[in-house]
C-alpha cells in the first residue's frame, strides 16, 4: 500500500509542485480539482502552508473549502451531463441496474451520502459525479458540501495550529470513524421509520 501511495504521489507531483509555487490559488486550484476528479487531496499542499504560517490558517482553511465546493459542483455537473452516457458505456448490460441502485441510494440517503463523503478521506469525486447523475437537489448538494469540506477543513487546521503531528498522524483515522459512526446512526434510523 505505501509503495502504491508513493507511486501516485510521483505521478502527482508535478501538478502539486505547480500548485505549490502559486501558493493560495495553487491551493484553490488543488482543492477544486480534488473534489471533481483528481487523485490527491489538498491537505497535502494545506499542511505546509499552515505549518510554514504563509498566512492565517483559517483563511488557507477557506480557500481550501470554496475550491473544493466549487469543484464539487463542477463534479456534479459533470455527472449531470456525462454521468449516465459514461456509466452505460463503462458498464453495458449492468449499467441500468447500476444507475437504478445509484438513484435509489442518493434518493434515500443523497444529504447524508454527500456530509459524510465531504468530511471523509472517501473519495469525494465519486459522489459528486453520482449525486450529478442522480439529479440530487442541488441547493442541498452544495449546502451539504459546504458543511462537510468546511468543517473537515476547519476542524483540520484547528488541529494542525494546536497539535501538530498527532493530528498528521490520526486525523483521517478518527474522521473515517467518525463517518462510519454516522452512517450508522442514519442507517439506524432509516430502518426505524
Amino acid at each position: 500500500m505505501h509503495e502504491l501511495k508513493q507511486q501516485v504521489i510521483e505521478l502527482c507531483g508535478p501538478i502539486l509542485d505547480w500548485c505549490t509555487a502559486l501558493g493560495e490559488p495553487g491551493l484553490f486550484v488543488l482543492a477544486f480539482i480534488e473534489a471533481s476528479f483528481f487523485l490527491l487531496p489538498p491537505e497535502l499542499l494545506l499542511t505546509p502552508m499552515v505549518i510554514r504560517e504563509i498566512n492565517d490558517p483559517y483563511i488557507l482553511a477557506m480557500v481550501t473549502t470554496i475550491g473544493s465546493v466549487m469543484g464539487a459542483v463542477f463534479g456534479y455537473y459533470i455527472g449531470l451531463f456525462g454521468g449516465r452516457p459514461l456509466a452505460l458505456k463503462l458498464l453495458s448490460k449492468k449499467a441500468d441496474f447500476a444507475i437504478s441502485k445509484a438513484e435509489a441510494f442518493f434518493g434515500k440517503f443523497g444529504s447524508a451520502a454527500i456530509l459524510i463523503a465531504a468530511f471523509t478521506p472517501i473519495p469525494y469525486k465519486v459522489f459528486t459525479i453520482t449525486a450529478g447523475m442522480c439529479k440530487m437537489n442541488i441547493v442541498s448538494f452544495i449546502l451539504y458540501s459546504l458543511l462537510g469540506r468546511g468543517s473537515r477543513y476547519l476542524i483540520f487546521t484547528y488541529l494542525l495550529v494546536n497539535y501538530g503531528e498527532i493530528v498528521l498522524e490520526n486525523f483521517f483515522k478518527y474522521a473515517l470513524i467518525a463517518a462510519i459512526i454516522y452512517a450508522l446512526y442514519e442507517l439506524i434510523r432509516w430502518r426505524m421509520k
